[in-house]
């Protein structure tokens, strides 16, 4: 799987603010203090790489990558710190390419391939949680994105990138 231009705005409609760091991952994980990324159960292999076939011509070609493993959840994820009430829309937006099977629930758990964006209360507990998937079965770059409404007031977000007990690389 491939991820590029990963977007989180503070509206319901597209604009050309984006509250994400190092969203089409120009930097390199070695600038720790510019990154801002946080990976988790990535293999060797997986990570921030350079294709030479960018969805639009206009993108540099940096990409986050990671490879399926049947038994584990591989995300990739930002903490944004905005904070807002019940009544606030926020949109949520990335390419994506890859070939992963249908989004079933396999003995490990539920295949996903897509983004999530979770609000957190100050407290550290939910406050709502919207996931956008990808098409299965689909070969060609993708767009995905979604509305996503919190449950209550809260303080801050996590945009996380998913590839849940998936096969094949993205």
């Amino acid at each position: 799987m491939v991820i590029d231009c990963v977007q989180l705005e503070k509206t319901a409609a597209p604009s050309h603010l984006n509250l994400l760091q190092n969203s089409d991952f120009s930097v390199a994980k070695s600038n720790t203090a510019n990154y801002w990324w946080t990976e988790s159960n990535l293999s060797t292999g997986d990570g921030r790489t350079n294709i030479t076939t960018s969805v639009a011509d206009t993108m540099d070609g940096n990409v986050m990558k990671m490879t399926g493993a049947v038994t584990s959840q591989k995300r990739v994820s930002q903490r944004v710190d905005i904070s807002g009430s019940a009544t606030d829309v926020l949109t949520l937006a990335c390419w994506g390419k890859g070939y992963v099977p249908s989004n079933e629930t396999i003995a490990y758990g539920q295949r996903q391939f897509g983004l999530r964006l979770t609000f957190y209360r100050s407290n550290g507990t939910v406050a709502g949680e919207t996931t956008a998937l990808f098409s299965p079965n689909t070969e060609g770059w993708q767009y995905v994105a979604a509305q996503a409404k919190p449950n209550d007031a809260y303080s801050y977000v996590i945009v996380t990138l998913l590839l849940d007990y998936n096969v094949g690389t993205v």
